[in-house]
């Protein structure tokens, strides 16, 4: 009997220990607090049961009893039945809960469009004020870069008191200027979950369109810059479009078992593009293409990528074995209770 008890007491902590393991695995750190919760209610259950089957056994074993004693098991077995699906659907509400992502009304793809449309409209603002397109690079005599394209069209973004504190008699990263950079207006933020503590990059950059006189804004994860820099985006850069990012760069759909990437953002005007690498499509052939959505809903050129989490199906398939593997020791409990 004492045997018994350690092979029972042994097979209850190994039991614990891989619903733990499981749990981690598939949670993280609140895998833990979930584990010991499902333990403790498996631990209630099966004392229940443990309890129900000893009186059981103890009322056949009396003659007076033996009558009743097949309805009452009856209807014990009928009750741990109910108690076993309730186990079930209380750990079914556990995974629902846990990895089903929250909703959220924030669109960081429609923030970053919005932002690229506000700098689109800037550059045409600045175009019909000064007759021509801001360069992308404003150069000093010795033909060392000064200035960027992001810094000229400051006033037309409503920024007039970073334009009247940038200094434009010293380069971008002058004393002066570079201590302007954690002012970075809203309409260059980075709008990646992932980047959101980056207080002085950008993603936005500026590229020839169609014609010459035609500015496309574009946004790519993996160019990242000081948005004072100047830099510039020629269209040979256009192949950073026909590489998918990894998971968590750049505009992902984030899921339990299938993530898909959303593409990337180009503006021209108020036209918006959604591109989904590999980006057949040009940046002189956007020009081209119908305006059907009439800026309210982009264009969409490519399939989306979607990336399958066989990784998260097992881990969840794991720790569904392991959480309702006490149901056998249940069983074995309504069993050895029918019997006696």
């Amino acid at each position: 009997m004492q045997a018994s008890n350690v092979r029972l007491t042994a097979a209850h902590l190994f039991y614990a220990m891989s619903l733990c393991a499981a749990s981690t695995a598939l949670f993280g750190m609140l895998g833990l607090p979930v584990s010991a919760f499902i333990l403790l209610v498996w631990w209630q259950i099966l004392l229940g049961a443990q309890r129900e089957s000893n009186c059981i056994s103890e009322s056949v074993s009396r003659e007076q009893t033996l009558r009743v004693s097949p309805a009452a098991t009856s209807s014990d077995r009928a009750g741990f039945t109910r108690m076993e699906l309730l186990v079930v659907m209380m750990i079914a509400g556990i995974l629902v809960g846990l990895l089903m992502p929250a909703s959220s009304d924030s669109d960081p793809m429609r923030h970053a469009e919005i932002s690229m449309k506000m700098v689109a409209r800037a550059m045409r603002a600045y175009e019909l004020q000064h007759g021509a397109p801001p360069p992308s690079i404003i150069y000093d005599d010795s033909g060392n870069p000064m200035h960027s394209w992001r810094a000229l069209i400051l006033p037309q973004l409503g920024e007039d008191k970073l334009a009247a504190a940038y200094r434009w008699d010293e380069p971008w990263n002058g004393p002066n200027n570079l201590l302007l950079a954690q002012y970075r207006p809203w309409h260059y933020r980075t709008y990646y979950p992932q980047h959101d503590d980056d207080v002085t990059s950008t993603s936005i950059h500026a590229m020839r369109g169609p014609a010459d006189e035609d500015l496309l804004i574009v946004e790519h994860e993996q160019a990242l810059t000081n948005w004072l820099e100047p830099t510039s985006f020629p269209a040979s850069k256009w192949e950073l479009f026909q590489r998918t990012p990894e998971l968590g760069e750049g505009f992902w759909k984030p899921g339990f078992f299938v993530s898909s990437y959303r593409g990337r953002l180009a503006v021209m005007d108020d036209r918006t593009f959604q591109i989904h690498p590999p980006a057949t499509t040009s940046p002189t052939q956007l020009g081209e293409l119908p305006d059907e959505s009439s800026g309210a809903t982009p264009i969409v050129l490519g399939q989306p990528h979607v990336r399958l989490h066989i990784d998260n199906a097992l881990r969840l398939g794991f720790f569904l074995v392991v959480a309702l593997y006490p149901i056998r020791w249940l069983k074995r409990i309504h069993a050895s209770s029918s019997i006696s």
